[in-house]
């Protein structure tokens, strides 16, 4: 990325200040990151300049941008931090109004102060060494002075600071790399006893057995699948990362949710559960990876399965609704409160049916598959009622036609 031009020296931010003999180079992107936390001054000069004290105004203006740092650090991408930036902007610039709109994996915008204005304005994109995904606007009123210059790179520095800590975000893996190394290092160790023992359980119960006998090692092989699912959600977990425009492809709908019901029809099966797809009208296609896609399918399926009790159904679609791939599963299982929704996509979350149900499970795969559906410019969301079913909807841009 590019250094933003240097702002004037903080005195040159009062109305009355005269010029500063020397500008002043202050808050780089990695000054304020590293040095926020610490509560050090982010003000950074090339040589100490004997000055009077600075006016108010700027001491609340590298006072905010600390702040924002601070904000950014810790949750770049929450609805409250960016409302936040936005809220800070517009009292630092002066501003009558703002809006501070973040494009991807969904739209959305957060505005502070009254109706944008039709008078002076500053625009922002949001970027960082690739497309847009994202803009800062600041406004006045009609009959507003016109912003200065310090005004307008000050708008500049914190719009990079949002592209800078929401790409990074996104970049980077869900985990850090210590917890990354840990994970690595347990699963190894188990994931290949537990493969060896599924095949082993699998080759005795094709032999010729008591029924006791069948029944206790098949329950000991459905166990010992479940924990090395578990184990491969932790390694797909520990690796997640937006993926790179060279592991995109064009994936037809129809054939990857047929391959995905074709995997579990057996679980189904032994469960006594009815799984179905209805085929779509058309042959909808979208940009993904193809992997990652057939972990998401596989993930929603399996958990609807999962809680459904015998003599349950599962239903698969797709569809296009509102210019979006849809894809639906939607099940007759326990359910759980709709107040619960937006939590089980956290990790780790459980739903208290589950839980009062006692069945296992660790609540790593919709987070998993959450992540993976915002990687593709996508939405996951759940609806559902307690004893009533779930359903599990996932939204993806379709491919644009070339």
């Amino acid at each position: 990325m590019d250094e933003p031009p240097p702002l004037a020296s903080p005195a040159a931010w009062s109305p009355t200040a005269a010029p500063a003999p020397q500008p002043s180079r202050i808050l780089t992107l990695d000054d304020a990151f590293g040095r926020a936390a610490s509560g050090q001054d982010v003000a950074a000069r090339p040589e100490p300049v004997p000055a009077a004290p600075p006016p108010p105004q700027a001491v609340d203006r590298l006072a905010a941008l600390r702040d924002i740092a601070r904000k950014l650090r810790s949750a770049p991408d929450s609805d409250e931090t960016l409302q936040f930036v936005i809220e800070q902007a517009c009292t630092c610039t002066g501003s009558d109004a703002g809006m501070l709109t973040v494009a991807s994996p969904a739209q959305r915008q957060f505005v502070s102060g009254t109706a944008l204005g039709a008078g002076p304005y500053i625009s922002v994109p949001l970027r960082a060494g690739g497309p847009s995904f994202g803009e800062i606007v600041l406004t006045r009123l009609s009959d507003a002075d016109e912003y200065e210059s310090e005004d307008e790179t000050f708008g500049e520095l914190v719009a990079e600071y949002v592209a800078k800590a929401i790409s990074t975000l996104r970049a980077g893996t869900v985990l850090s790399q210590e917890e990354q190394d840990f994970i690595d290092r347990v699963t190894e160790e188990i994931r290949s006893p537990l493969a060896g023992t599924v095949n082993t359980l699998g080759v005795v119960l094709a032999s010729e057995l008591p029924q006791d006998a069948r029944r206790y090692l098949a329950h000991a092989a459905g166990d010992t699948r479940r924990l090395l699912a578990t184990v491969d959600d932790l390694i797909a977990l520990a690796h997640l990362r937006p993926p790179e425009l060279r592991h995109m492809e064009a994936v037809p709908v129809g054939p990857l949710l047929e391959r995905a019901v074709q995997r579990f029809a057996a679980q189904a099966e032994d469960r006594g559960v009815s799984l179905t797809l209805r085929p779509a009208a058309e042959a909808y296609v979208v940009m993904a990876v193809p992997a990652q896609l057939d972990l998401v399918a596989g993930q929603l399926i399996g958990n609807a399965i999962k809680f459904t009790e015998a003599s349950g159904r599962v239903d698969v679609t797709a569809g296009l609704i509102e210019g979006m791939v849809r894809i639906s599963v939607r099940d007759t299982g326990i359910g759980f409160d709709q107040a619960d929704a937006n939590r089980m996509t956290d990790c780790f979350a459980r739903a208290l049916t589950a839980e009062a149900a006692r069945i296992p499970g660790l609540g790593v795969g919709l987070f998993l598959a959450n992540e993976i559906v915002k990687h593709h410019n996508g939405q996951l969301w759940l609806e559902s009622s307690r004893d009533a079913g779930t359903q599990a909807h996932v939204a993806l841009p379709p491919r644009v036609a070339v």
